[in-house]
């Protein structure tokens, strides 16, 4: 039997037992000179307990379920919101994994694993032979440049360090072509975003407007990136 058919049938029963406990009660009230009697009285009274149920606890269950479907409503709708509401992206941060050109992907993985990051370092990955591999999405916080990771889509190329483990500029062509080829994209898609290396976030200790490389936290990514995707 369908829900609302067995709360009509229940209803109807109610309504009918109502009005007769006072149809009852009135009949007895007028053949007997103005006296109802205990019989007539225990009848309404009982009619008037059935009803009560009936109507009183449908009436409070349906209003308490809809109070707690008001509440899953409000819940899965600010999910919805929060899944929804995309990060402000104010920078784009180009790094190099300080790592020999031999990494890959996979071993630069567990090394964020070492470190007990629960996100990776980066968002897109540049492998030397051009190669893009997306670690996180964009929508997720990576753990590229501590105090802007908030704000910032990370972008590394593998590499940035020479065979005596010296900072360096060795980009493939591979490389130079896939990042700026990424870089356009991510721009387009966030243009009040920033593009610039790691070592741009430095701090300009002597207050003079540049950050040059007696103030560089690091070297990371080992080239002027803000120079070179001035166009972008």
């Amino acid at each position: 039997m369908q829900r609302n058919t067995k709360e009509w049938i229940q209803y109807g029963s109610a309504i009918f037992l109502l009005a007769s406990g006072v149809a009852m009660a009135f009949l007895s009230f007028f053949f007997n000179g103005g006296d109802v009697k205990d019989s007539v009285l225990w009848y309404v009274s009982q009619t008037l307990v059935y009803a009560g149920s009936i109507f009183g606890v449908g009436i409070y269950i349906q209003s308490k379920w809809g109070d707690v479907r008001n509440y899953i409503d409000r819940v899965v709708n600010s999910q919805e919101r929060k899944g929804g509401r995309m990060r402000t992206i104010k920078y784009i941060a180009v790094h190099c994994t300080a790592s020999h050109q031999s990494q890959t992907i996979e071993s630069l993985r567990q090394e964020f694993l070492r470190k007990g990051w629960v996100n990776p370092g980066y968002h897109y990955v540049v492998a030397p032979d051009g190669k893009i591999t997306q670690l996180l999405a964009e929508d997720k916080v990576s753990n590229g440049v501590k105090g802007f990771n908030s704000v910032s889509i990370n972008v590394a190329y593998i590499g940035g360090i020479d065979r005596m483990g010296k900072p360096a500029d060795n980009r493939t062509d591979a490389q130079k072509a896939s990042l700026r080829t990424l870089l356009s994209m991510l721009h387009k898609k966030y243009p009040i975003a920033v593009i610039q290396g790691h070592r741009d976030f430095s701090p300009d200790l002597n207050h003079d407007g540049r950050i040059t490389s007696n103030e560089y936290i690091k070297a990371c990514p080992c080239f002027d990136a803000k120079t070179e995707y001035a166009n972008i």
